[in-house]
């Protein structure tokens, strides 16, 4: 953990990453990858030849809406960072209002006729934006899940931006009983978390040479 750091902005993970036992920097709402690539190039000079790993965990919104504009140049800058986005596809430490990352035609407490557009494809802007390896995955998949983390920080460590996209569903302001969490995370991987992965050239080849 001690070569591990997490930067994160206000929502709802910010309440367990503070009191985890990991280096952990909260930042202004939206611009964490900024934060994160500086951060990054900091501790490469201050500590050459070492290993330390910077990773970006938000929500949807920090990611995808209000910070979507850092969150891409970093990528095409090429930063050397993971970019861990926890898609419960609503802004669920402000009441569930909806998201960029909201489905089309959602009910919420803010679009009471429904949503209007689809969700953000952040996931395939991913792809075209410089990340050497992608993943999308529901926290219904444990193995996957943490098969996808791994493969991203030691991606980043050498080759270039990752992202990992979980869907993360929120009971509470989706209006349902906690202990049906993982059913939702189930019915989700059925149709847009469907478990997928991408993995550039560069990345392949990196991984095929530590094995």
């Amino acid at each position: 953990p001690k070569d591990t750091f997490i930067v994160g902005t206000p929502g709802c993970s910010f309440f367990s990453l503070s009191q985890a036992a990991v280096n952990y920097s909260n930042t202004a709402f939206g611009n964490q990858n900024a934060v994160a690539s500086g951060l990054k190039r900091m501790l490469s000079i201050r500590h050459p030849g070492e290993v330390k790993d910077v990773v970006v965990l938000v929500g949807d919104g920090g990611i995808a809406d209000i910070g979507l504009d850092m969150t891409l140049h970093s990528w095409f800058r090429g930063e050397k960072i993971t970019t861990i986005m926890v898609d419960n596809e609503l802004y669920g430490n402000t009441g569930g209002q909806e998201s960029g990352m909201s489905p089309q035609g959602r009910i919420m407490n803010m679009a009471p006729t429904g949503k209007k557009f689809p969700k953000i494809p952040i996931y395939d802007m991913a792809k075209q934006s410089g990340c050497c390896y992608t993943s999308k995955v529901a926290v219904s998949n444990p193995k996957a899940l943490a098969d996808s983390v791994r493969k991203a920080i030691i991606l980043a460590r050498e080759i270039g931006p990752t992202y990992v996209q979980i869907y993360t569903p929120c009971p509470t302001n989706l209006k349902a009983p906690s202990h049906q969490t993982l059913k939702m995370a189930r019915e989700a991987e059925k149709e847009y978390y469907a478990y997928d992965q991408f993995l550039s050239p560069e990345g392949e080849k990196y991984l095929e040479a530590m094995r």
